[in-house]
């Protein structure tokens, strides 16, 4: 697996998450809004993490500048 995000994007996604994971959590109701915003958080979160994203990888992108 290569990293394909840069340190920037990494941060960002991962505030990102975290921040929707918390806005997820938060939420009194419960509603496919509320899990959609769960699963993009920790989707975003766990992509930051590793460096990795499935979707740069089939569109051929890099934010990481190792090319």
């Amino acid at each position: 697996m290569d990293i394909n995000e840069g340190i920037q994007d990494r941060l960002i996604r991962v505030v990102l998450g975290l921040f929707f994971i918390l806005l997820a959590w938060t939420a009194a109701s419960s509603s496919i809004w509320i899990t959609l915003t769960l699963i993009v958080g920790l989707v975003m979160t766990v992509t930051g993490a590793f460096g990795f994203c499935p979707l740069y990888k089939m569109l051929k992108l890099n934010t990481c500048g190792n090319r």
